[in-house]
């Protein structure tokens, strides 16, 4: 099962892509017309903190306990704001109060 949110870029770890967006079983990536662009992957099970800002979404991911990194996927405000919600779902995020950010409440 894919979702597709339109186009966008995504910016992290020194990088930046063009393509679509695509929400999958368990990743977020972005697909060109030729391949899957495998450096944006972004595991959702990985995400602790998503912020959104604008066209904007922000999500903090923790790869591995010593390491965290920052991916930024932006497009069509609308669609930009189906996939946060979507994301905050899927993983049981918690709101903070009066902003547009969400983050993992530790076990």
């Amino acid at each position: 099962m894919q979702v597709t949110y339109g186009s966008g870029t995504y910016a992290g770890n020194n990088q930046q892509f063009s393509g679509t967006i695509i929400l999958g079983e368990h990743k977020v990536f972005l697909k060109n017309q030729l391949e899957e662009l495998a450096p944006t992957f972004v595991p959702l099970e990985k995400i602790e903190r998503v912020r959104l800002k604008g066209n904007q979404m922000i999500l903090t991911v923790r790869p591995a306990i010593m390491s965290r990194f920052d991916a930024v996927f932006q497009g069509d405000p609308r669609s930009i704001r189906e996939l946060t919600l979507e994301i905050v779902n899927r993983r049981g995020l918690k709101k903070k109060w009066l902003v547009q950010e969400w983050f993992e409440v530790p076990a």
